[in-house]
């Protein structure tokens, strides 16, 4: 958010209408129309003015933009007094332009063609995991103010009030799905079945998830997809060397996930243990949609594979 000025640059240092006469002492006068001494400046000095008034327009808006960002920075609401606004008109704007800008923000998610998905594999993907088009987890949002919807969202694995929203990524780092928001005693697996996720699935195709979403493998067998997820780790029996490497393999992989949902939590109102107000639950969907497709919109999240891929 930047701010103009109205009136742009401050006023002219010249007059557009000259006086027929100048004082130059207290008895001396010159007159503008006598004028053998007086010389008009040639063109290359109105250019080399005009040059400098630009020059110094530009310097005079770098410093008003520097200012501005330096302000939103220190204190944002204390600087929404310039605008004239207050916090409860800047609140209606704000319910008013998130739909709005979800609507617009939702061609941005995208679940991309299986060809599209190949021909963008990462590097690690391709030996074993060739057949990979969506990598998925849960984001949580957690604690609303209301009392009522905090026992609603109260969740048994996590141990504390979470709002779930069930994302998924191609294996190159792309946002290609987000659920709308359930409450955090909703199972994975029924988030999975009534999200609408499982429609985008195709056959012969394979799905990354973390061990909480293995009760899914047969929801994704009935699309003729596989769930690929690491083995069961149990304190009853040593896991093997094989079962610690495949973990380890798997982990890497659902790394592109994890950092989709850390660029996620950049935005404050989305960050962990975050307290929101209950009159805000409403536009969460829209809020992951906004923030899904600003993702979209970012830098890549694995340069050096892109970078890689590439030069192939």
């Amino acid at each position: 958010m930047s701010v103009t000025p109205q009136n742009g640059f401050p006023h002219k240092l010249y007059s557009t209408s000259q006086p027929d006469a100048f004082k130059i002492g207290e008895k001396e006068t010159v007159s503008l129309d006598s004028s053998d001494d007086f010389h008009c400046p040639s063109d290359s000095s109105e250019n080399y003015s005009s040059e400098n008034e630009n020059i110094n327009l530009e310097k005079y808006h770098e410093h008003m933009l520097k200012g501005t960002l330096m302000s939103i920075e220190k204190n944002p609401r204390l600087f929404l007094v310039d605008f004239g606004l207050c916090e409860s008109t800047v609140s209606r704007i704000f319910k008013k332009s998130v739909p709005m800008l979800a609507q617009l923000m939702q061609d941005l998610i995208v679940w991309p063609s299986l060809q599209d998905i190949r021909k963008h594999l990462p590097i690690p993907f391709r030996a074993r995991y060739s057949k990979v088009i969506s990598i998925i987890d849960c984001l949580e949002i957690e604690k609303p103010s209301n009392p009522v919807h905090q026992a609603l969202t109260w969740s048994k694995y996590y141990n504390c009030n979470t709002l779930k929203f069930l994302l998924s990524c191609t294996p190159d780092g792309l946002v290609s799905f987000t659920s709308e928001g359930y409450c955090g005693r909703t199972s994975d697996i029924m988030i999975v079945e009534h999200s609408g996720y499982l429609e985008k699935l195709v056959s012969g195709t394979s799905v990354i998830a973390d061990r909480g979403f293995k009760h899914i493998s047969s929801l994704l067998m009935q699309k003729g997809s596989e769930l690929v997820w690491p083995p069961s780790v149990s304190s009853a029996s040593i896991s093997s060397k094989a079962d610690v490497k495949l973990s380890k393999r798997i982990a890497s992989l659902r790394i592109h996930i994890e950092q989709v949902i850390g660029r996620l939590r950049e935005f404050r109102m989305l960050v962990p243990h975050s307290c929101l107000d209950n009159h805000l639950i409403r536009y969460l969907d829209y809020i992951i949609i906004i923030a899904c497709g600003i993702i979209n919109m970012q830098e890549h999240l694995i340069k050096k594979q892109v970078q890689l891929f590439c030069m192939c």
